[in-house]
């Protein structure tokens, strides 16, 4: 499975990209921030940039992570997802 932007959430100069992934490593890795980065600058513009470190969570076949995935309640763990803080930059 491919990286692929699951979602995006933008405000004028700041957002939140999450990255979806096949495996815990590929959804923090330099390619998935390299994405990330990339969806930001279209949004936000040249500059724009990622604060912090994303910790990443399972999803189950609907894109859902729900409470006691991790401990086989709500489906098998198909995916993984990390959300990603980006800002704009002046």
């Amino acid at each position: 499975m491919p990286l692929s932007v699951m979602k995006q959430n933008f405000t004028s100069r700041s957002g939140v990209v999450t990255i979806k992934g096949e495996t815990q490593e590929s959804v923090v890795g330099a390619e998935a921030r390299k994405l990330v980065e990339q969806t930001a600058v279209h949004v936000l513009g040249g500059g724009a940039g990622i604060g912090g470190n994303p910790s990443p969570y399972p999803l189950n076949a609907n894109d859902e992570s729900p409470e006691g995935l991790i401990f086989g309640q709500g489906g098998p763990v198909v995916a993984y997802a990390a959300d990603y803080a980006v800002n704009g930059r002046n």
